[in-house]
């Protein structure tokens, strides 16, 4: 989980472009972590299923893209 989430924060550091979505992820664990200090709601299956897809799309989008690389020849 730490490395996913050091993922994030290092895509949403070096990316450009599609910055959002690393930084929803890290917002999304910030929140249910804060939540989770006083409640479940990590427990309920339509929280964590939500939270899984946002944490993937964060973490899909937190590499670089096509945009640096050199075209072949």
């Amino acid at each position: 989980m730490l490395i996913i989430l050091a993922r994030c924060a290092i895509g949403l550091v070096r990316r450009r472009r599609n910055q959002i979505f690393p930084a929803v992820a890290l917002a999304a664990t910030t929140l249910l972590g804060l939540h989770g200090v006083v409640d479940f709601s990590l427990q309920m299956p339509a929280v964590a299923a939500t939270y899984a897809f946002l944490l993937g799309l964060g973490f899909a989008q937190s590499f670089p893209g096509e945009e640096g690389k050199r075209p072949r020849k």
